[in-house]
């Protein structure tokens, strides 16, 4: 037995291969507590193989910069850039020795080989891939260092790349800040149910494609390439990928790294800024973030091969058992088209696809600046939802795409037809149920609206079902855009009246309506304070300024949601430290509480650990009067006789007013006299009542204050 394990191991000791694979892991930086590990224990042969991988790693990063040096092409910069990566990748395999890392490896290989092929040599994506990369004056900088270097030094070389590759201090503070920002349960219940969604909706593209395509193929006399028996296809495929989803979320989980293209773009350079088990702690809202994603990563992905291998067998004729030996050889061994395709439409249902140009330079800018990160935490993944939903809409049929498309007898324009068509039947839903009053958009601007908005059980961007409301934003996510852009047309329709220009404001304010979804959906909700902030400095400066000092607490998402389910009562701070205390648990009943126009403390009407808010409708009598006469409460004022307030005099005068309001409201609308009045008339007497009961409340603040205090 000691004879054949000497054989085996080239006459060295266990021991001596052990500190040989330990030497070699350090060359390249593992972390000391791995070095430790007898399962790192390569043995001879592996460690030769490695040695060797190293030294052509390094060689040709050095031809690479060669190049750059003789010639600063977008071309010869991007090939260094991408050996550099590569370099690095090549190494974290070695350190990880997991298949995860090996597939992120050939991940990157398949994205070089599209940018650098032979048919893909466009200066635009070169261009793109040098911008992720470092941009030209890293490429330059890195071709002097690296032609310094020995290649046969692999300590040398792993110790250049580490450096090229270390994070700085905005980048770790970044991460630390992003992953408080969503360290909160709801946000990751509605990454998930938006990622559902986004896949669910996919069955009904393919039966309408289905349907649209017979015809369009008949018309312009070609082969119909689209077909219903996709539609089980992509169900059986989604539920096939499944289980290699959940292994690939619990992989996630294990290894911290992000597989592909992450939703949080600060993963794209530096997937783990801050270091050692700290960094793990710090960074694990992130980490179930791209876990999350990597689920339906597999889902979609099979859901799409799937369909896209029942497409290819129905194109080409076959019936019967041909049709299931050539299904079974092509999940065996797909094609590289089919394998792309499916990557394509994966990548686009979780918003993880590459944005247009233009958006793509803010995010290389705000890599490029991480303390930017601080003003746009996210911007690839709104660009993203906003492009899928304006392609499941109306605006879809004017897509110079898809003129391009039938023009050239492309059967990708049954797809689009059939997204269009689904954006334009949830339109036409959208538009009935706001003349049902069943439909809301953003909250009112007027704070008294806003007040009795809320009061009235409603929630912005929402649906009634039943006595409920339910927000759209994610369980509706495909459609949700085109709702909320169709909310927000009618309701400023409504206000222009019906004269000329009120048809002009209805399609201005739907499109607009596009931003205001986007920001004020949760997980963007800082850039809605950004804008606001620079808009109206005067009004939301220092709210903004609130906001973002109580996001510094560490996982101040989980606080804040924890807190507001602990204390459904809505605080209004007014100080940084009262912000901070309105979002930590035991702490919030030091704010003072948000009143309504009623003088009523405001309480949550859904509980924030859910990933669909619904509140029950409860508009009271009052309110419903209100409404019809389009009469608001509204807010008592700061000052009494010309003398500011305190905060404290202004709640006391806010709550006396409000409640007394209330009481004579109710006194007066439940008097025969005024159901038999006109309109006009009960419009006097509810302002009466109003200007009564704040004169009433001016008395009572009189009363109980010293008499230099109000004059």
């Amino acid at each position: 037995a000691d004879e054949i394990q000497a054989a085996r191991r080239g006459v060295r000791s266990d021991a001596q291969v052990l500190k040989d694979a330990q030497e070699l892991l350090a060359s390249i930086g593992a972390p000391r507590q791995l070095l430790k590990k007898p399962g790192r224990a390569y043995n001879p042969e592996e460690l030769q193989a490695i040695r060797i991988m190293l030294k052509e790693r390094a060689t040709a990063t050095r031809t690479a910069a060669d190049a750059v040096r003789q010639s600063n092409s977008t071309e010869n910069m991007a090939a260094l850039l991408a050996a550099q990566e590569e370099q690095w990748l090549v190494e974290r395999a070695v350190i990880s020795g997991g298949a995860e890392a090996g597939r992120t490896l050939r991940q990157f290989r398949t994205m070089v080989a599209d940018m650098l092929g032979p048919e893909a040599r466009q200066r635009v994506k070169l261009e793109q891939f040098v911008k992720r990369y470092g941009g030209r004056e890293k490429a330059e900088a890195m071709a002097e260092v690296i032609n310094t270097l020995d290649v046969n030094d692999p300590a040398a070389v792993s110790a250049f790349i580490r450096s090229v590759r270390q994070p700085k201090f905005w980048d770790k503070f970044a991460e630390y800040w992003l992953s408080s920002l969503f360290s909160g349960p709801a946000s990751h219940m509605r990454n998930m149910v938006g990622n559902l969604t986004a896949y669910g909706v996919a069955p009904l593209e393919r039966g309408i494609a289905a349907a649209i395509e017979r015809p369009l193929a008949a018309a312009q006399g070609r082969q119909v390439e689209r077909f219903f028996s996709e539609v089980p296809a992509t169900l059986s495929g989604g539920l096939h990928g499944f289980p290699e989803g959940l292994r690939g979320f619990f992989n996630t989980m294990k290894t911290g790294q992000a597989i592909g293209p992450a939703k949080m773009e600060i993963f794209d350079r530096y997937p783990k800024a801050i270091g050692g088990p700290l960094g793990e702690v710090v960074r694990a809202p992130l980490t179930l973030l791209s876990a999350e994603d990597a689920l339906f990563r597999s889902i979609n992905f099979h859901a799409a091969l799937e369909s896209q291998i029942v497409r290819q067998v129905s194109r080409e004729g076959l019936k019967g058992t041909a049709r299931l030996e050539r299904m079974v050889a092509l999940r065996a061994e797909p094609s590289e088209t089919l394998l792309a395709a499916a990557t394509k439409e994966m990548e686009h249902r979780i918003f993880v696809d590459a944005p247009p140009a233009l958006i793509q330079a803010v995010v290389d800018m705000v890599n490029k600046y991480p303390q930017l990160r601080f003003f746009l935490p996210v911007v690839r993944t709104p660009a993203n939802i906003i492009r899928f939903g304006l392609e499941r809409s109306p605006a879809q049929f004017f897509a110079p795409s898809l003129r391009r498309n039938l023009r050239a007898k492309n059967p990708e324009a049954a797809d689009q037809l059939a997204r269009a068509t689904i954006g334009t039947f949830a339109a036409m839903g959208a538009a009935w149920l706001f003349m049902q009053d069943k439909l809301t958009g953003p909250p009112p601007r007027n704070a008294a609206e806003r007040d009795r908005f809320y009061r009235e059980g409603k929630q912005p961007w929402s649906i009634k079902i039943g006595d409920r409301w339910v927000t759209h934003t994610e369980l509706a996510q495909p459609v949700s855009l085109v709702l909320g852009s169709v909310a927000q047309g009618m309701m400023a329709f409504e206000e222009e009246g019906e004269d000329s220009e009120a048809g002009l404001s209805a399609i201005s304010a739907a499109v607009t309506g596009i931003g205001s979804f986007i920001l004020d959906l949760s997980m963007f909700s800082s850039m809605a304070d950004i804008f606001n902030a620079v808009s109206d400095p005067t009004r939301y400066a220092e709210i903004y300024t609130r906001r973002q000092a109580g996001s510094l607490v560490p996982f101040s998402g989980l606080l804040r949601q924890t807190a507001q389910t602990v204390d459904p009562t809505v605080r209004k701070p007014e100080t940084i430290g009262e912000a901070i205390a309105a979002n930590i648990p035991g702490l919030t009943n030091l704010v003072p509480e948000r009143l309504t126009a009623f003088g009523e403390p405001t309480r949550r009407a859904s509980p924030p650990l859910v990933a669909v808010r619904v509140s029950k409708e409860q508009q009271s009598a009052v309110d419903a009067e209100l409404g019809r006469l389009d009469i608001e409460v509204g807010f008592v004022g700061s000052t009494i006789g010309g003398v500011k307030l305190s905060r404290e005099d202004q709640r006391r005068y806010q709550t006396l007013a409000g409640e007394a309001t209330r009481e004579l409201l109710f006194v007066l609308m439940a008097l025969p006299e005024y159901r038999s009045a006109s309109d006009a008339d009960k419009e006097q007497a509810i302002e009466r009542v109003i200007r009564n009961a704040r004169e009433q409340a001016r008395d009572m603040m009189q009363q109980n204050t010293a008499p230099t205090r109000f004059p």
